[in-house]
Parts: C-alpha cells; sequence; structure tokens
C-alpha cells in the first residue's frame, strides 16, 4: 500500500505568548522569504505551506512551525482518516517540541539540495598599483577627464577577480557614458557654489532643486551599474522608483537632522531597502527580510561604543594625556569599523534571491586590525599604499560572504539567461549614465 501523501495547513494565528513580529521574522530566515511575504500568508487562513509528505515529515513541520509561534495542522489526503497529529495546544506545546526536535531549516525550503559557495578574490596589490598609478597620471594629466576611463578599468580589475562556483563577474560600462555623467554633476554643483555667493535665496532655491534631481540621478546611476554587471553572461538589472528614491535619499535623511539622528536608522534602513528591492539578476527578483529595528540595534551599539571611548578618553586624558587622545581616536575609528561591519552583515544576511541567500560574516574586531593597517600604511607612504589598502579590504570582504544556492545554481542561471534573452529588452537610452565615482 502506497504511503499516504499530507499537507501542512497554515491557519493564519500566532500562538499565544508569541510575539508576533518575532515570529514573522523567525519564519522569513526559516522559508527565506521576506517579511511582506510571510505577512500574505497569516492572511491566507487554511493556505497550504507544504503538500505531498509523509505523516512523520508532516509532523516535523508541525513541531517546527509550532515551536516558531505559527499555528498549524495536517491535512489528510482527500478521503482519508484525520492523521493523529493535530496542532498542539499551548500547555502542549513544550513538550512536543522536547520530543521531536526541530526540522533542520533546509526541510523547510522547496529544494531538498543545498550548498553554501563561498565568494573570493584573486586580486594582488602589486598588479592593481600599475593600473593605479596609470589612472592616477593620466586623470591627472587630462585635468579629470580620464577619470572616466579609469572607473572602468578598476572596475572591470575588481569584477574580474571577483569568483563565485569557478565563473567571476565582470563589468562592461561605457566610459563615455560615465564622463557625461560626471559633466552633468560637475556643471550643476558648479552652478550650485556659485549662486551661494550672490544670493542666500539663489542657494536655497538650488538646494531645493538638488534635493527634486538627486533622486533622479541616483536611480540612473543605480539603473547603469546594474545593467553593466554581469554574471555568467546574465547581467543584473534595477527598477527603482524616482518617487521611492526621493524618500529614501532626500526626505529621510532630512528627517533624520531635523530629528537630530533619532530617524538616522530610518533613513539607512529605506535605503538599503530601496537598494536591495529593487535589484534583479536577470528577471529574478532580490527581496529584502531585515526590519527598521535591526538598524535601531545596530546605531545603539555604534553610539554606545563612541560614547564609551569618549568618555574613557577623557577621563584617561587626567592621568595620561597622550593616551587618552588616542582613545578618542579610537572612538571614531570604531564608529566607521562598526558602521560598515554592521550595514555589510545586515545588507546581506537579509538579501534574498528567490530561494537562494547570502551569508555575511564580517567581524569588527579583524576588521577594525585591517583598517587600521590600511590607514597607517597608506599615510605613511603617502598614499601609494592605497592599491594595497583597496585589494586588502576586497579579499577580506569577500572571504566573509558566501552565496547559500538552494537546487542546482547551474539551472538557475541557465533559465535566467533563457528568460533574458526572450525578453530582449534594450535598456540604455539618451539619459545612460553614471555619476558615481
Amino acid at each position: 500500500m502506497a504511503e499516504m501523501e499530507f499537507s501542512v495547513v497554515c491557519h493564519g494565528e500566532i500562538l499565544e505568548g508569541f510575539d508576533p513580529d518575532q515570529v514573522k521574522q523567525t519564519l522569513a530566515k526559516l522559508f527565506k522569504q521576506p517579511v511582506e511575504k510571510i505577512e500574505q500568508i497569516l492572511a491566507r487562513p487554511s493556505s497550504k505551506l507544504k503538500s505531498g509528505l509523509s505523516q512523520e515529515k508532516a509532523n516535523q513541520y508541525v513541531t517546527a512551525l509550532t515551536k516558531a509561534g505559527l499555528k498549524v495542522s495536517i491535512a489528510p489526503p482527500p478521503s482519508a482518516p484525520s492523521p493523529a497529529q493535530t496542532i498542539p495546544n499551548q500547555t502542549s506545546q513544550q513538550g512536543a517540541v522536547q520530543a521531536s526536535g526541530a526540522v533542520r531549516e533546509k526541510d523547510l525550503t522547496e529544494a531538498e539540495d543545498s550548498r553554501t559557495i563561498p565568494f573570493a578574490f584573486n586580486g594582488d596589490g602589486k598588479e592593481y598599483f600599475k593600473i593605479w598609478i596609470v589612472n592616477l597620471f593620466l586623470t591627472i594629466l587630462t585635468l579629470g577627464i580620464y577619470s572616466a576611463w579609469a572607473k572602468v578599468r578598476n572596475k572591470k580589475y575588481f569584477y574580474g577577480n571577483t569568483n563565485l562556483d569557478g565563473s567571476s563577474f565582470e563589468y562592461t560600462g561605457d566610459p563615455v557614458a560615465i564622463l557625461k555623467g560626471r559633466m552633468i554633476a560637475g556643471v550643476f554643483f558648479i552652478i550650485y557654489a556659485s549662486v551661494g555667493n550672490f544670493s542666500p535665496v539663489l542657494s536655497a532655491i538650488m538646494f531645493m532643486i538638488l534635493l527634486l534631481v538627486m533622486p533622479w540621478m541616483v536611480t540612473r546611476s543605480l539603473m547603469f551599474n546594474a545593467r553593466n554587471s554581469v554574471y555568467r553572461n546574465v547581467s543584473f538589472r534595477f527598477q527603482g522608483d524616482i518617487k521611492e528614491a526621493f524618500l529614501a535619499f532626500a526626505l529621510w535623511p532630512l528627517a533624520a537632522g531635523l530629528t537630530l539622528g533619532i530617524l538616522a536608522p530610518v533613513a539607512i534602513y529605506k535605503q538599503q531597502h530601496f537598494f536591495v528591492n529593487n535589484h534583479k539578476y536577470g528577471t529574478a527578483q532580490f527581496e529584502f527580510s531585515a526590519v527598521k529595528k535591526d538598524y535601531y540595534v545596530a546605531f545603539g551599539i555604534i553610539i554606545l561604543t563612541f560614547i564609551g571611548c569618549i568618555a574613557g578618553g577623557i577621563v584617561l586624558d587626567m592621568f595620561i594625556p597622550p593616551a587618552g587622545i588616542f582613545l578618542i581616536l579610537g572612538g571614531y575609528l570604531m564608529v566607521f569599523v562598526l558602521f560598515s561591519v554592521k550595514i555589510f552583515n545586515l545588507r546581506f544576511n537579509n538579501s534574498i534571491l528567490i530561494k537562494h541567500g547570502f551569508t555575511a560574516n564580517m567581524e569588527v574586531k579583524s576588521y577594525a586590525i585591517l583598517v587600521l593597517v590600511n590607514t597607517i600604511a597608506t599615510t605613511l607612504t603617502l598614499g601609494l599604499f592605497r592599491p594595497w589598502a583597496m585589494v586588502r579590504t576586497a579579499r577580506y570582504k569577500t572571504e566573509h560572504l558566501k552565496f547559500n544556492a538552494q537546487g542546482d545554481l547551474n539551472e538557475f542561471i541557465a533559465e535566467e539567461e533563457q528568460e533574458m534573452s526572450a525578453l530582449g529588452e534594450e535598456m540604455g537610452d539618451m539619459f545612460d549614465f553614471d555619476v558615481g565615482l
């Protein structure tokens, strides 16, 4: 007799005693889906989360999801008797969890075969120094015009030396488009700086125009960079909305300033959400599952660390003056390090590409040592160590980043290549430019 196939059904309810927001975050990580998707599931009572399971496997699902705080039950096959396992009530919940144990995370995804693929960076400081010094010389010689070509050479080097699963990335940007964008931005900022010397009113008007134009320029720049970033013949895409860009890069930073930094974590969150959620790899959409609370926690740690360094420096300065100054300077270094580490880890650990995810584990101590050595060496060499510093930083970040592939990565990429080929979309236009440095 063939084994019957059961389904796990979500009732759209969170068990009593669990925090709803925490449950949604837990489920988002288990299913590798953004919180918004989890909320959509909860809004549809009696929706099937998984079908075609044996009763034993269905029981494991119920146990794991109950432990997470979600009310679920097992639906039997048609014309079959109701299974013995049902949703535990609040009093028996803990015993059921202890008896059965948690289901592995991969049991809660569609793909049974998953693997973690590390990123790798193969660049060399001496090799990159030759590119860097030529770029610097030609940029000075051409009064900055060559900087667009220098950027393309830099990006081609770093993209080409960044490897994932045996294949490197590729940058295909056009230097002329970059130069065009920089000329537009340069003319605007020259006008803005000039009118400020003649009339405060004109300066204020130009500032308002800047707030209106900047989101459009940021969006166009992100589109350009995404379209010219390629992995295995499939390009990335960016489809951000100018209205959302205006909120993320103009209104929220302005609100952060007006509230003396209280809304700064929200502003950073909105920018990260805008950046990740609007990117695609081929036709596959990236999604961002972090919440504002994550950024407030990160900023809280940064602020407390900085205050501790300043207070400690002041006290130490009373007894050993030079040591106090160094501790305060160390506080500024730690602010940069903590911000870089927290934002990097938050961005990638909460980025999802359909069912694939990322793991980022940059560490404060090791990254602080890297930054400190790079800063001292660059200062002592009057800037000549900068190429080595850039290579060391790129290598460090790739060593602390992994791609969690669910299923066959080659099949996923092949499907995206076919989708893009069938789409045949031409995205370039007369406003094609990049203003980034």
